[in-house]
């Protein structure tokens, strides 16, 4: 990443947030499993900015696909309807969300 920022205050504050950032992330990272960092990193990159956004069925299938998941297609599907009230249950612990169908 190449950045040129020729006022020193907005450089200040660049690196101050870098730092913050950082921090944070090893704050997470203590108590947050690499599995659950894992997923979190395909979730964003697949667009989603909250764990409280929506999945569809096709989300699930692309998640599984980047996880090498070794199920059929079929049985991803399956796992996502028998698995969806306990997804619900993990977001809404996550999110603290009170609304079901807020989540998935």
């Amino acid at each position: 990443l190449d950045l040129c920022v020729p006022n020193v205050s907005e450089y200040a504050a660049l690196v101050k947030t870098l730092e913050d950032l950082i921090n944070n992330y090893r704050e997470e990272k203590k108590w947050m499993e690499r599995n659950t960092l894992l997923l979190q990193y395909h979730w964003v990159d697949m667009g989603k900015p909250s764990v409280s956004d929506h999945m569809t069925p096709s989300e699930w299938i692309e998640l599984c696909n980047r996880l090498n998941t070794p199920l059929r297609k079929q049985d991803v599907v399956s796992l996502f309807r028998d698995m969806k009230s306990e997804l619900k249950r993990a977001c809404k612990a996550l999110t603290g969300s009170k609304n079901d169908r807020d989540i998935v």
